[in-house]
């Protein structure tokens, strides 16, 4: 059995360039000599994930594991799934290493179950009940076709958030995906896809394709207008164990992408503090991230990463019912949302008194469309509806800008949430709809921000003003 160890305190200070992040998060001698030799005595060989060499992963056995950690892993058995799992309850490391070692994982932290399949519902699609289909791509209208408030396609998204059909010819911007939990994308569907919807570009999928950790290429993801897309695979991987193999495969790659997404979380309840710390600092150092909104998950409430809601219908666009958002329990919220928060609270009124962390980072930070995407499922059209729809949306507006910022020589648009705060004319404020939950009726999405939509979902045309160029 192997284990991840940290050796030294990973300092929160992001820079763009990866060898001085690799510099800001490294361990000082001590550490690291110390660390050395306990490992070396114990007869555990180790080796560094990350260029920063902060963290390091263990090879070595059971035996050997529970008496350096003067512990006893045994197999324990999901009671529902009857999965397998080695794991310990409790285990202890030398008084002179307890300043110097942070974590030790996987140790007494148990994997939960899989995020149920029906958070992504999907329903079949027939045709003959929507005429004509929004197919067109150079649709030059404020008004939103009614039907796309039953059949969500691209054209409906160009036309609801203003989103261009191409962007302009660059070889600098790249979107990365990251699939966990034997999440995968198929070609053929795909394919299928774009011969429908996106006649206007290559129905092949064109798209690279990194396996980490066992990972396959099974299937392929949707593209983006254009933008070079890499597929990152996790194959089994998640939890801490997923985000540890993304991390070290951007990390260690010449140059990272311009946005990194996935459909991934972590219930915070489900994990200690301590993970969802570590698992934040690793985000830290690889920029902007998007993530779903659920119940309060350690990756989308981390300050630095945008959380994506989900919206519905156009007239008016409304809150999802399943977007989820709320308050995290672990961190507090930050200085770019502080204005916005103190605003939500007071017309809140006692609506969930007691039921949720005042302080607590607010999320989710955005949204799109959400409910009844159509999509290709085994070679059949279906509407899909989960916040997994909405993310590829949003990622695809802030790709297309980096797009045009790349085509002006200009750098790409960096860490989001600040500017998105103070952009509220960016963005269209959603201020019907609820997301119930918990046996209560959720949180109300007023005018503003607010814990179901965000600041809204995008007006590209606004967007693109803000960030530049013109």
């Amino acid at each position: 059995m192997g284990g991840f160890l940290v050796i030294g305190m990973a300092s929160l200070i992001l820079l763009p360039e990866g060898s001085i992040v690799a510099i800001f998060v490294a361990p000082n001698n001590e550490t690291e000599s110390l660390i050395n030799d306990w490992l070396t005595a114990n007869d555990i060989q180790a080796t560094p994930i990350f260029p920063g060499r902060n963290w390091l992963r263990l090879n070595t056995t059971v035996g050997i594991e529970n008496q350096a950690f003067d512990t006893q892993f045994s197999i324990f058995t999901q009671q529902e799934t009857r999965q397998l799992t080695i794991r310990t309850l409790a285990y202890s490391v030398p008084a002179t290493l307890k300043e110097h070692i942070e974590l030790v994982h996987p140790t007494i932290a148990f994997p939960v179950l899989t995020q149920d399949a029906s958070s992504f519902r999907v329903t079949p699609f027939n045709p003959t009940t929507v005429s004509p289909l929004v197919t067109n791509l150079n649709l030059i209208s404020n008004a939103v076709p009614t039907s796309c408030n039953t059949v969500v396609t691209p054209a409906c998204l160009q036309a609801l958030y203003g989103l261009p059909a191409s962007v302009p010819q660059q070889n600098v911007n790249q979107i990365d995906v990251g699939g966990f939990n034997n999440q995968f994308v198929q070609s053929a569907d795909l394919k299928s896809f774009l011969s429908l919807l996106r006649t206007d570009i290559n129905s092949n999928p064109n798209f690279s394709f990194v396996g980490v950790d066992g990972g396959t290429n099974s299937q392929s993801p949707a593209v983006a207008g254009g933008v070079p897309t890499t597929f990152v695979s996790l194959g089994t991987a998640g939890g801490i164990i997923g985000v540890f193999a993304v991390a070290e495969t951007f990390l260690q790659a010449n140059a990272l992408p311009n946005v990194i997404t996935g459909f991934f979380g972590i219930n915070e309840a489900d994990n200690p503090q301590s993970i969802a710390t570590v698992i934040c600092s690793v985000f830290m150092q690889f920029g902007p991230v998007e993530s779903p909104s659920s119940l309060p998950l350690v990756t989308e409430v981390y300050p630095r990463v945008t959380s994506v809601g989900a919206t519905t219908g156009i007239s008016p666009e409304t809150a999802a019912t399943f977007s989820g958002g709320g308050f995290s329990n672990f961190f507090s919220f930050p200085s770019y949302q502080t204005s916005q928060v103190k605003s939500y609270l007071p017309r809140l009124g006692s609506t969930n008194t007691g039921n949720f962390n005042l302080l607590g980072r607010a999320y989710p930070d955005v949204s799109t469309q959400g409910q009844n995407i159509l999509f290709f499922s085994g070679g059949i059209e279906v509407l899909g509806s989960s916040t997994a729809a909405s993310i590829p949306i949003f990622v695809s507006a802030i790709a297309y800008i980096n797009a045009h910022l790349a085509a002006a020589k200009l750098p790409p648009v960096g860490f989001l949430n600040p500017v998105l705060y103070h952009s509220p004319g960016a963005f269209n404020d959603i201020k019907k709809g609820s997301n119930p939950g918990c046996s209560t009726n959720g949180f109300p999405a007023l005018a503003g921000w607010n814990p179901v939509t965000g600041v809204g979902t995008p007006n590209f045309a606004s967007l693109k003003t803000i960030f530049g160029p013109t």
